[in-house]
């Protein structure tokens, strides 16, 4: 028994991993476990690693250059990170996604070990002492510093380089700003939710959400509620109340923001202090890449028919009964969205209709803006197409975690199962000049 990847087979085993193979999400790389001569093996493209008593799934870092996996052994449970043992044995290893996290340039590894002493937090092979529970690893964007939530002697901290911050009966969102120079975090004590920045225990209410840092990391804002009224504090200055309010973004030059509130039974987006059409429901704010444009989803009645509709700044587009998110090109020059009308699906592209599928997923713009592609399904086969042009390979589907890929402005690559009766392949396509 094998994994054939792209038509030849890699390692034969007596059996296969049930939860593999797994790719990384660059698609570079596939992994899977296999069972020969009483033991478990991780097996990497043309590599297979030392067997064992029992290997976890692969867990590939968010680049896809290094993975990770657990190992159990007489000794215990311990971390293999490419392909070599690091760290110590412990009794058990928590090996959900929260608990086990690679940094953002994939080169230090944080997780969660349990023993005799209790539950340990490890990165870079380094245990740190035991804690009554441990809980979110959070690495900062330049991966050089790294914060957990631990909890000692019945109260809640933020760890960072084995320093203690204050004590707290429970600790929520924890971020760090663009730069990695600022950390904030909600946390609770005597039944007030405060906001603690750099360490310093800032102002304090009935509860606190969403805590966020503007891209440029100079703005910082969260949602604040006292006695049932809700305010969006930006920069420490609160704004008008309402009922309730939902997501909140920065643009992405960090000078404007959006976010959505309801007010008596409508909701509403606000844009930088400006108050867009009341509807049923609003979906989470987009700016354009250039900062330029706000646009988002829009739940209303319209002939006791219930119809979403994209709206862009204030133009409103057509009614459909169902919508996805509406998405930009790189430029921001562009818009897209995917709609449902009458059980088919459509591409909207810049405000004109494509084809009709019976479905569509995975789309994305080229680089230069120039070309949208996605995939299409007709009948029980998906195909890729490019600015409404269907492509003549089908496939039962894309492999779980995969993205259409841009390699230069006329080539793209995906990860796809069932095509030219092969279980697994990579499917490159060619756009032709028009």
């Amino acid at each position: 028994m094998t994994v054939m990847r792209d038509g030849k087979p890699m390692s034969v085993f007596s059996k296969i991993g049930r939860a593999t193979p797994v790719y990384s999400a660059d698609s570079k790389s596939m992994a899977f476990t296999g069972y020969r001569d009483n033991r478990w093996h991780m097996a990497i493209d043309d590599a297979v690693h030392p067997g064992y008593a029992a290997v976890s799934d692969p867990r590939f870092a968010p680049r896809g250059d290094r993975m990770a996996y657990i190992i159990r052994d007489v000794s215990g449970q311990a971390v293999v990170v490419q392909g070599q043992r690091q760290g110590p044995y412990f009794e058990g290893i928590a090996f959900k996604p929260e608990h086990f996290v690679f940094s953002p340039d994939a080169a230090r590894l944080a997780y969660v070990g349990g023993d005799a002493e209790g539950y340990k937090p490890v990165v870079d092979s380094r245990p740190a002492d035991a804690c009554d529970e441990v809980a979110t690893p959070v690495f900062s964007p330049d991966s050089r510093r790294l914060v957990w939530k631990v909890k000692r002697s019945g109260k809640w901290h933020v760890m960072e380089d084995g320093d203690l911050g204050p004590g707290f009966d429970a600790v929520g969102t924890m971020v760090f700003s663009p730069d990695s120079r600022h950390l904030a975090y909600l946390a609770t004590r005597e039944k007030k939710m405060c906001v603690v920045r750099g360490g310093l225990i800032g102002a304090c209410f009935d509860a606190a959400a969403h805590p966020v840092f503007s891209p440029d990391s100079s703005r910082f804002a969260h949602i604040a509620v006292e006695k049932h009224r809700w305010t969006v504090i930006i920069d420490g200055k609160a704004g008008k109340s309402f009922d309730q309010i939902g997501a909140f973004r920065f643009s992405p030059d960090s000078k404007r923001t959006a976010y959505t509130v309801r007010q008596d039974d409508r909701w509403l987006m606000v844009v930088d202090d400006s108050y867009g059409p009341p509807f049923e429901v609003v979906s989470i704010p987009v700016f354009s890449p250039d900062s330029r444009t706000i646009a988002y989803a829009a739940k209303t009645t319209i002939a006791d028919s219930v119809q979403w509709i994209a709206v862009f700044d204030d133009r409103l587009g057509p009614a459909f009964d169902r919508i996805t998110l509406p998405f930009f090109s790189p430029d921001g020059k562009r818009m897209a969205y995917m709609a449902v009308k009458d059980g088919g699906w459509r591409m909207v592209v810049d405000g004109v209709n494509g084809p009709v599928y019976d479905g569509l997923a995975m789309p994305v713009f080229s680089p230069d803006a120039k070309r949208l592609a996605y995939l299409v399904k007709q009948n029980s086969t998906w195909s890729v197409a490019v600015d409404g042009v269907q492509g003549k390979i089908r496939f039962l589907g894309a492999v779980k975690g995969a993205r259409l890929i841009f390699d230069t402005g006329s080539r793209l690559h995906t990860l796809v199962m069932g095509a030219a009766n092969e279980a697994f392949a990579r499917l490159d396509v060619i756009i032709a000049d028009e």
